[in-house]
């Protein structure tokens, strides 16, 4: 995870220094598109997230709010539409990656104060303006070969893939946890993948989002996308999709899920926004292709097709299924592990054609990898 996320605390207090009360004045910063979550401001507070998100894009190192405060109850109502910007932009705006921290500085001002927010950046103006460009980079070579496709369920496998075969995943490389780092750079971490996806998907005019499960003390958080496809929402998390450092392919366990079918959206629990909901099931990867069976036979009677008709033509492919329940599926599982001459038997390889296999239990899916 890029940060933990945190609970934004602020307190009115009644004697503090005089400071300049300066606002951000920053140029407007249109092309940056705004996250998906700023649907959910009013009006108001619209004018004043781009406001404070203008701040942060040219480096400012400070923003100022104008209303003065008198009373704790108009504290209050200027506190929380802070935490409301600043968990924004800290965790789901796709180009706020420069802001780093922040601190809370009440200004004495006409009888009151003003709530005023000091930042910390991570780059230098040309730094994150060179980053921006090789983001962009990116996104044309994306944009060219997604100009000559129809469908967005082929958009957004292309998207997708992508990003799987530019990024490897790993968790010690300096920039892991940005789009840039999975874009440009080739090293990811779940975050990066996930920052990666929005950014694309969003130049590509898709309703889009990061997702994000804390994590606990004793196990790890994780960062994975949603998408809108039509009226409904879906899952994505190339993260558990990239084998292509192992295998060389990628898989789509999770590519365009419920979140029935998907548990770790259960974890995502932000107290700042209200959450969109993944309800259909009936877009994901195996539905689509009619890759699903109801029994091990059957799935197995698939596999063997597709063996059939690659045997003498690819000299290493994948072969994915899904089975419909966790009974058929452990049969499968155990076919496979336990029975392997059985197996090419079934398959008609030969005894030196390598077979490899991963087992999605949480999704019931295998993934069959033949080397001829």
């Amino acid at each position: 995870m890029k940060k933990k996320l945190i609970s934004l605390l602020f307190a009115l207090i009644l004697t503090v220094g005089v400071f300049p009360g300066v606002t951000a004045g920053a140029e407007n910063s249109a092309d940056f598109i705004l996250p998906f979550y700023t649907k959910q401001l009013s009006e108001r507070q619209l004018e004043e997230y781009i406001d404070i998100r203008n701040a942060v894009l040219n480096g400012k190192s400070s923003y100022t709010f104008s209303e003065t405060i008198r009373t704790q109850a108009e504290a209050n109502k200027i506190i929380a539409n802070a935490q409301i910007y600043l968990q924004l932009l800290l965790f789901y705006d796709t180009y706020t990656f420069n802001l780093e921290d922040f601190t809370q500085v009440n200004v004495n001002s006409g009888g009151g104060q003003q709530l005023k927010l000091k930042f910390d950046y991570y780059y230098t103006q040309k730094s994150f303006k060179t980053i921006i460009t090789r983001l962009n980079e990116a996104w044309d070579e994306v944009s060219e070969a997604l100009a000559d496709m129809t469908g967005d369920v082929a958009k957004i496998k292309y998207i997708h893939d992508y990003i799987a075969e530019k990024a490897d995943y790993d968790l010690n490389s300096k920039n892991n946890d940005l789009a840039y780092g999975a874009l440009y750079l080739g090293k990811a971490k779940c975050d990066g993948y996930a920052y990666a996806f929005q950014y694309l998907a969003e130049k590509a005019g898709y309703e889009v989002t990061v997702a994000l499960d804390d994590g606990t003390e004793s196990e790890p958080g994780h960062a994975w996308n949603k998408i809108k496809v039509g009226k409904s929402w879906y899952n994505i998390d190339i993260t558990n999709n990239d084998y292509t450092d192992d295998t060389g392919f990628v898989f789509y366990d999770y590519f365009m899920l419920a979140d029935s079918e998907y548990k770790a959206a259960d974890e995502w629990d932000d107290p700042y926004i209200k959450e969109v909901k993944a309800a259909n099931k009936k877009n994901s990867y195996h539905e689509m292709y009619k890759l699903t069976a109801d029994t091990a036979e059957e799935a197995l009677a698939a596999i063997n097709a597709v063996v059939k008709t690659k045997k003498n033509s690819d000299s290493k492919y994948l072969v994915t299924y899904q089975l419909t329940s966790k009974e058929e599926f452990k049969r499968l599982e155990d076919f496979f592990t336990n029975k392997k001459s059985e197996l090419r038997k079934s398959l008609g390889v030969s005894n030196s054609a390598d077979l490899e296999w991963y087992f999605a239990d949480d999704v019931l899916n295998v993934n069959l990898i033949v080397s001829n």
